[in-house]
């Protein structure tokens, strides 16, 4: 009867402390997702403005042309002072089991332009940034040169781009 008493009162305390850490995520989580909405916006804002720098944007676009897409989450559409289309910028999102990433895409008729990361989780992100989008950024790499230390992370941005090219060719009445 004594080992039985123990198990319920070890159980019952186990749950109280899942019941309370529970409650203190939630809580937490009522507390910080308005400011992390709000910081997510920021970051999306301030990648938009690197791709275009000089640039009006339209309100985020959902759309796609692209039939299967996994990584498109929006779009927004680029233009000068005088309204004239610059390109697209699409917002891509994706994970693989080395983390996620975020980016902003700038797409014109030439292809893909800049890209900008917004989050980057991969567990080799440093390299990632180093060896395969720093360089694309400055000119002097190419996205479909993954091999960079972090290949895996090089191939999902790659696809995300390619899917961003895709749907824009598409937009603009191409295959």
């Amino acid at each position: 009867m004594s080992n039985s008493k123990k198990y319920i009162i070890t159980s019952l305390t186990l749950c109280a402390i899942g019941a309370v850490s529970a409650l203190a995520i939630a809580g937490t989580n009522l507390i910080t997702k308005d400011r992390i909405e709000t910081n997510a916006k920021k970051a999306q804002e301030v990648a938009l403005k690197e791709i275009f720098s000089d640039a009006k944007f339209s309100e985020a676009k959902t759309d796609f042309k692209l039939d299967n897409h996994s990584y498109l989450v929006n779009y927004y559409i680029a233009s000068d002072s005088s309204d004239n289309e610059l390109g697209y910028v699409y917002f891509v999102d994706g994970r693989n089991a080395y983390g996620e990433i975020s980016l902003m895409v700038g797409v014109t008729n030439s292809g893909v332009g800049q890209i900008s990361v917004v989050t980057n989780t991969q567990s080799f992100a440093s390299t990632l940034k180093e060896n395969y989008i720093d360089p694309y950024k400055a000119g002097k790499g190419d996205l479909d040169d993954v091999s960079c230390g972090a290949t895996y992370g090089a191939k999902l941005i790659k696809a995300m781009t390619d899917e961003a090219s895709s749907d824009y060719k598409i937009q603009k009445g191409g295959n």
